[in-house]
């Protein structure tokens, strides 16, 4: 098993299993958050992301992200903010430029917004996602930490091995959809 980081304060350990249990609860928050927001903008239940499961990997990696980078290093809020919204808007430029070289698609535009670059990221995401990381590292993760820490270390591992195929199988199912559908 490899761990990461072994510090008594903050959990038994972080293994790449603790990580990826992380990942997955926050990529399944993120779906729903977003789901809820763009539903009540649009006016209609809207099935957000990528994968055709109920999850947006961009929010599960900015959250880990945010807590493998920020949150030992960090104790300020204002700067753990700035920080958490450089981290996520980097990320969000990032995996859309990819998305839609990949795919020729894309999945969010905020050229309607003041403040964007290229319609991928905005001011108002910065900030949103900066208070959201505050909130993350602050109020949500150390119950999520604690909860994950209950978990013994062969039932994390059989549990992320688990989910790690439940991910593969929708990324390629959603793959193939995407590609069948472009050509």
């Amino acid at each position: 098993m490899l761990t990461l980081t072994k510090d008594p304060k903050v959990s038994k350990t972080t293994t790449l299993p603790t990580l990826f249990l992380w990942f997955m609860f926050y990529s399944v928050f993120g779906w729903v958050w977003e789901s809820i927001v763009v539903s009540i903008e649009f006016g209609y239940w809207t099935n957000r992301g990528f994968l055709f499961g109920p999850l947006l990997p961009i929010y599960g990696t900015g959250a880990v992200l945010a807590l493998v980078i920020l949150s030992k290093r960090i104790q300020s809020l204002p700067l753990l903010f700035l920080a958490g919204g450089a981290i996520a808007t980097i990320l969000e430029y990032i995996t859309s430029a990819a998305l839609e070289l990949i795919f020729n698609q894309r999945w969010w535009d905020y050229s309607q917004h003041r403040f964007h670059l290229h319609g991928r990221v905005s001011l108002l995401a910065t900030v949103v996602f900066g208070v959201m990381i505050v909130l993350l590292i602050k109020v949500v993760h150390p119950h999520v930490e604690r909860l994950t820490d209950r978990i013994s270390d062969g039932t994390r591992q059989m549990l992320a091995l688990g989910l790690v195929g439940v991910i593969a199988v929708d990324f390629l199912v959603t793959v193939v959809g995407l590609v069948t559908v472009s050509y």
